[in-house]
């Protein structure tokens, strides 16, 4: 007698992998999924059913239509924030700082040029998102990339810079 366990990939809808199972009418096959199964997560897999049995299939006597079993697993993934320590060096590019200076500067033909009028003015804003990666592919979700927000913590904006006054210049 025949019988087959296909493995389908339910993300993709994808034949994974079949195992072909023969043997006698009324024996029990020594083919269990869990060694497959345990393959196929350490690669990134879920299991999702397993229609197979527990203990082995045992052969049945109709000849005319192989037993047929089928196992579903399914992509896990996962969401990889700014701090994970996946996105080393912002791997997955999920912070960015703009940053803005305000230097002040005599200028013209004095003997000041270009010197330092009044200290520089520095003032940035972090914005963070997170990302979702399929552990399988490796591949970055797109449709689950989350949009640009400020870091928690951090000023939501660039504050206003009034620029000082110093007699007998003007900004």
């Amino acid at each position: 007698q025949k019988a087959t366990v296909t493995y389908i990939d339910d993300t993709t809808g994808k034949e994974i992998s079949v195992k072909n199972l023969t043997g006698k009418t009324g024996t029990t096959s020594d083919y269990r999924t869990a060694d497959k199964i345990k393959e196929l997560e350490s690669k990134g897999y879920e299991l999702v059913s397993n229609d197979y049995p527990k203990d082995g299939v045992v052969f049945d006597d109709d000849t005319k239509t192989d037993q047929k079993f089928t196992v579903h697993l399914k992509h896990k993934t996962e969401t990889i924030t700014p701090d994970d320590p996946r996105n080393k060096d912002n791997k997955y590019d999920l912070r960015r700082t703009v940053k803005r200076t305000i230097d002040y500067k005599y200028a013209g033909d004095t003997v000041k040029a270009n010197q330092t009028a009044e200290p520089t003015v520095t003032q940035s804003v972090t914005f963070e998102r997170t990302k979702t990666i399929d552990l399988v592919t490796n591949e970055i979700i797109k449709d689950k990339t989350t949009a640009w927000e400020v870091k928690p913590d951090t000023p939501k904006d660039l504050a206003e810079v009034v620029s000082p006054t110093i007699a007998g210049y003007t900004p």
